[in-house]
This record gives C-alpha cells, sequence and structure tokens, in this order.
C-alpha cells in the first residue's frame, strides 16, 4: 500500500495495522501455496489474503485522494498526481531491475531466447515485468483514471456506473469467462483483447 501523502496532517494506526496483517497474510498465502505445506486450519486462514490486495487499492486510493484535497489550486493537484505517479513507475522500474536478471536466465534457457524476451517485453509494457510486481503499474493506472474522473467533475453517479460497467467486462473476461465461451462475437472480442493485454486485470 503506497503512501506518498507527506505531512497530510492525520495518522491513520489501524490503516497501518491492518496494511501490516494483510501483508504477511500475502506472504504467507504464497508461501503456502508455492513453498511450504501447513495444517488445513492454517491455510484456510492464510486464504483471507484474498481481501488483502482490494485492500492495498483502495487505502492506496484513499491515501492519495485525502492529500488531493487538501491541496487548493488545480496547479497543485497536477503537480502531486505526476509526482505520484512518478514514484510508482520508478519503484516499477527499481523492482524490475532487481529481478531483471532472472528474467535473462529464463530467456537463455528458452529454445528460442529471443522471441521469449520480445515475450517479456511485450508483458512489461501491457502487464508486468515480473509476476509479482504487477499491482505497482495496476495501481497507476487505477489512480490515473480516478484522478481523471475528479478532476473533470463527473458525479458520483457517473462515476459509480462507469465502475460498475468495468467490473461486469472484467468479471466476465476472469471468474465468469464460461459464461461467454459459447457466444462468438464477444469471445472473439475479449480473445483479442487477451492477446494484446495478456491479462483482463
Amino acid at each position: 500500500c503506497l503512501d506518498f501523502t507527506q505531512n497530510s496532517g492525520q495518522t491513520h494506526s489501524s490503516l497501518d495495522i491492518a496494511k501490516f496483517i494483510c501483508a504477511i497474510l500475502i506472504i504467507s498465502a504464497h508461501f503456502a501455496s508455492e513453498r511450504g505445506h501447513f495444517p488445513v486450519m492454517v491455510d484456510y486462514i492464510f486464504s483471507i489474503y484474498i481481501v488483502a490486495v482490494p485492500f492495498f487499492f483502495c487505502s492506496s486510493g484513499f491515501l492519495f485522494f485525502q492529500k488531493l484535497k487538501l491541496l487548493p489550486s488545480k496547479e497543485e493537484k497536477r503537480s502531486y498526481f505526476i509526482q505520484y505517479q512518478k514514484r510508482i513507475w520508478l519503484m516499477y522500474l527499481c523492482w524490475t531491475l532487481a529481478y531483471f536478471p532472472f528474467v535473462i536466465v529464463e530467456c537463455l534457457r528458452n529454445s528460442d531466447p529471443l522471441m521469449r524476451f520480445f515475450k517479456w517485453l511485450h508483458s512489461a509494457v501491457v502487464f508486468q515485468t515480473y509476476s509479482t510486481i504487477w499491482f505497482l503499474p495496476a495501481l497507476a493506472v487505477g489512480i490515473a483514471i480516478c484522478y481523471f474522473f475528479i478532476t473533470r467533475s463527473y458525479s458520483m453517479k457517473k462515476i459509480i456506473v462507469i465502475s460498475a460497467i468495468l467490473y461486469i467486462i472484467g468479471a466476465l473476461g476472469y471468474t465468469y469467462s464460461f459464461l461467454i465461451a459459447d457466444i462468438p462475437v464477444i469471445s472473439d472480442i475479449y480473445k483479442i483483447y487477451m492477446k494484446v493485454f495478456i491479462t483482463i486485470r
């Protein structure tokens, strides 16, 4: 969860505690699913982590817009938005560089290393550079969309309607994809989308 509020005048101790608990849950759940084995009840407890990522999105957005609304002028708001975006993308770049040696090794192990590298490059632009850091570009895009709606003075009703439509589109392409699998035109549109953007996320 990213907090770039910089002296907004408020502290959120309960939010910090919740972020810490969610981070532990995510780490534990990934460890349990990939490396470790825990008793069934412990696995059930770790499964609560499913709320953690949505929570991080919500709390990051809350902290961003809390600071944004305190800024008096449009120029200051725009400057803060640009600064926020720069920090997220810089963080994304730093993590990409940290993981890059693993990417190179994976490419070299592939039968067609050049093609594998171009696939990685495609993913880096539209989705992620490594499987653990998709959250950062997703957050940057999410904040940008919300900022656009707010600065264009969209009513809350319009924002809710647009959000609901996007949620339904996303759900049909992910969790409920089986509902559209046999609908010719719609399923073809989703397939094209997935080829370009790799994931419905």
